[in-house]
C-alpha cells in the first residue's frame, strides 16, 4: 500500500500550513495520509488559523469528494 502525505500536495501560504505554534517556533506537526490511488479525491487541505482546538495547536481540515459508486446490473 503506497501512502502519500496529503499536506504537501497543495501549495499554501505559511498561515495555512502551520499546525503548532509556541513562542517563536512554528512547525507543521499534523499530517493527513491517504492512499496514492485516492489522491485525486482530495480537493483541499488547510489549517484554520482562528480555531484553536487546544492551546498552541490549530485544526487541520481535509476536503475530499467521496462520490458513491453505482453498480450497473446487466439485463
Amino acid at each position: 500500500m503506497d501512502l502519500v502525505i496529503a499536506n504537501t500536495l497543495f501549495k499554501k501560504g505559511e498561515a495555512k500550513k502551520i499546525t503548532y505554534e509556541s513562542g517563536g517556533c512554528k512547525t507543521m506537526v499534523d499530517y493527513i495520509l491517504v492512499r496514492d490511488s485516492d489522491r485525486a479525491k482530495l480537493k483541499d487541505i488547510k489549517v484554520i488559523p482562528g480555531e484553536a482546538c487546544i492551546p498552541k495547536h490549530r485544526l487541520l481540515v481535509s476536503v475530499a469528494h467521496l462520490g458513491a459508486k453505482i453498480k450497473k446490473t446487466r439485463k
